[in-house]
């Protein structure tokens, strides 16, 4: 069916008119029908998304509907709902949110037409070491581990400095329970899911356990799923294996409190390639994060709490590709390429809040890491002794190292019970170092220093009751990391990836504004946004080379809408819609990879069948509208339409089976922001796909 966007409007507008009704009843505080409380199960569940208690978005606890920030919330339960086995799953169709990726393992969120560095992800509040924009690299989180998501559209370096110009978003993993008491406290809960397509399986569960004021989590899960089949065939080297465990625990004293978390990660993860390739995945990709919270109240005239965030990870990335041979008389087998890199990162941020007087919130501390990247190249033939006497040996990077420090202040100002204004200011060093190596392009040692102030105003007006107005104004910085200054190395075709020392760091200034509301049957937020970043860094093909550069300034603006509304009883409609342009001012050009038009709508319905039984069904639409506004190299997409039926039984109080069709109509659609359709001209969508998934909970 072709894209009509008139009549994905309409579809919206008449939601809209439908819950006006409800919403002058909720307002007069009579009872509407079809319950005491005129709301479905889903409407709650969908309200709570706007009361759900967050942390990202001002560094303390505080309500999402009461912040002038835009913000996501992903609950579990919302991934449980889509079937979600990917983070690409995560991320699509949420209003302000989409994704860049290169098949299934190779996702780079992006918030606002921004993405890779620009984007900054946190694991528990503790900053992911990720370094994406040196090829297609992996994004080592998975829906399996995921408590909740806490995606801040808009920048937000005061709080959390460079990389934060797009946005923020903040992975809470599975966590322990906090109780308290003297008996010992034992749960368990187990999952299995079947896939269709990509055909596999997936298997995990967690372990709950506590006594006193302590308690403890144990878990993890394993995933085996083969190629994506596309309705033009099998997409090769999509593929995964592997898994995750974690472990956490918390300490729930009365004046000091601990939180610590532990991922591991390790797993064979496909990377679609041209047809020159006979196989590319990172291979035995590794990654351990350690985080930790240290939490105490009560310290006099200085804070009325602290806390101390600290992080430790290592990255271990290993790309392997193997091609056919290039020189049949030179290199007798395949070509073997592998590329080695390791990442170690730690971090430190003290946090002190301080409540002054009735009107005055203060939040302030340091925010320090450093990070070292390490890496290695082997070229070799399958067949013989042969090794590339040009690059066997060679680093991508030479041993290189990054070291940040922070000082910030943020103050949220009450000014009576309508008016809130939210102002903060900060300073980032950053010092960036390589050793050089004598095979490298950087031969020698070198190092560069960057430092800027960045600065917040956001004010929050409560309308009424059920609505809240919010503008907010900043100024954010993003550094060049240690890839985009010292990087030599492939990129997915026959071109190299290189780095430019002497960039200089992003600046950007930040407008937008909007709203949000919530009643007893419509909720949600609306909003638009203007950025302006100065110095932008890309890269740009020069006909030999990739090489990073940058822009003197680029221009995005947009704006981002999300509904919730329950039309009757049960019955409950949701939508979202995400608009950006993106402008290279300096070119007079339009922006690479910048979403079309897109979002999405869909219908829900449930039925309570008992005390602890309850069913429910959900028809929904993904779409995206044509993108005509490429950027120089890139192809137009058309525009698409995919319908999906996902349907739940809840059959005990701990106990759910889900069960999902994705692509009903095994439609063939190209996404835009697709590496594959873009860079190899490939189909990596997938066609008609069944989802099977069982959870139970002791």
């Amino acid at each position: 069916m072709p894209f009509c966007i008139s009549r994905i409007l309409a579809i919206a507008l008449g939601v809209l008119v439908l819950s006006l009704p409800p919403l002058a009843w909720a307002e007069s505080g009579s009872a509407s029908p079809g319950g005491s409380s005129g709301q479905s199960a889903s409407q709650q569940a969908n309200a709570l998304q706007l009361e759900e208690t967050v942390v990202t978005a001002t560094g303390h606890a505080s309500k999402a509907f009461d912040t002038s920030v835009p913000m996501n919330v992903i609950t579990a339960e919302e991934l449980e709902r889509r079937g979600a086995v990917s983070m690409e799953d995560v991320f699509r169709g949420e209003a302000g949110l989409n994704v860049s990726a290169t098949g299934p393992n190779s996702v780079r969120p992006m918030i606002r037409g921004l993405y890779d560095e620009r984007v900054l992800i946190l694991v528990n509040g503790v900053r992911l070491s990720e370094q994406r924009p040196g090829g297609n690299h992996i994004l080592s989180l998975d829906p399996a581990q995921i408590e909740r998501i806490e995606v801040v559209r808009g920048p937000s370096s005061v709080l959390y400095g460079s990389d934060a110009i797009g946005g923020v978003i903040n992975v809470i993993t599975k966590q322990p329970r906090r109780e308290k008491g003297p008996q010992a406290r034992t749960g368990v809960e187990a999952s299995g899911a079947g896939f269709s397509n990509p055909e596999g399986w997936r298997a995990g569960g967690n372990l709950y356990f506590g006594q006193g004021e302590v308690n403890g989590l144990a878990g993890g899960f394993f995933r085996d799923t083969g190629d994506v089949e596309t309705p033009q065939g099998k997409l090769n080297n999509s593929s995964y294996r592997g898994g995750m465990s974690w472990a956490a625990g918390n300490y729930l004293g009365d004046v000091w409190r601990w939180d610590l978390n532990y991922y591991y990660m390790n797993a064979d993860l496909g990377i679609p390639a041209d047809s020159s390739f006979i196989s590319d995945k990172f291979a035995r990709e590794r990654q351990h994060l350690f985080s930790g919270k240290l939490s105490r109240d009560g310290l006099g005239a200085v804070a009325d709490r602290l806390e101390l965030i600290m992080g430790a990870q290592r990255h271990e990335r290993h790309r392997e590709r193997i091609s056919y041979s290039p020189n049949p008389s030179v290199v007798k087998g395949n070509l073997k390429v592998d590329i080695l890199l390791d990442i170690d990162t730690y971090s430190l941020k003290p946090m002190f809040f301080k409540k002054l007087g009735d009107c005055h919130q203060l939040t302030y501390g340091l925010d320090a890491f450093y990070e070292n990247a390490a890496s290695d190249r082997f070229i070799k033939d399958t067949a013989s002794s042969w090794v590339n006497p040009a690059f066997n040996g060679v680093p991508v990077i030479p041993d290189s190292q990054r070291t940040g420090l922070g000082i910030f202040v943020q103050d949220e100002i009450s000014l009576g019970p309508r008016w809130q204004l939210t102002a903060g200011l900060r300073h980032d060093w950053i010092e960036s170092e390589t050793d050089g190596h004598p095979r490298h392009e950087i031969r020698y040692s070198q190092s560069q220093r960057d430092s800027a102030l960045s600065g917040n105003l956001g004010i929050l007006f409560r309308a009424s009751e059920i609505i809240n107005l919010y503008a907010n104004a900043g100024r954010a910085f993003r550094a060049p990391t240690l890839l985009e200054r010292y990087f030599f190395g492939p990129h997915d075709g026959a071109k190299n990836d290189v780095g430019d020392p002497d960039l200089e760091p992003e600046t950007s200034w930040n407008f937008d504004l909007g709203l949000k509301f919530r009643s007893g049957r419509l909720s949600g937020s609306a909003g638009v946004f203007y950025n302006i970043i100065q110095d932008y860094i890309a890269k740009v093909d020069t006909g030999q080379d990739l090489s990073w550069t940058n822009f003197d300034e680029v221009r995005l603006y947009g704006g981002e809408l999300s509904l919730e509304a329950d039309i009757w009883r049960d019955l409950a409609a949701y939508a979202a819609v995400s608009y950006v342009i993106g402008q290279d001012e300096d070119r007079n050009q339009d922006l690479p990879a910048i979403p079309p038009l897109n979002g999405r709508i869909g219908l829900r319905q449930e039925w309570v069948l008992g005390q602890a039984n309850r069913l429910w069904a959900d028809l929904g639409m993904l779409w995206a509208a044509r993108q005509d506004r490429v950027g120089s190299n890139e192809k137009e997409t058309s525009g698409w339409t995919r319908f999906d039926f996902r349907a739940g039984y809840g059959f005990a109080p701990h106990a759910k089976l889900t069960f999902a069709v994705e692509n009903i109509g095994d439609r063939l659609y190209h996404d835009h922001l697709s590496r594959v359709w873009q860079d190899l001209n490939l189909a990596d969508q997938p066609g008609r796909a069944f989802k099977l998934m069982l959870e139970m909970g002791f």
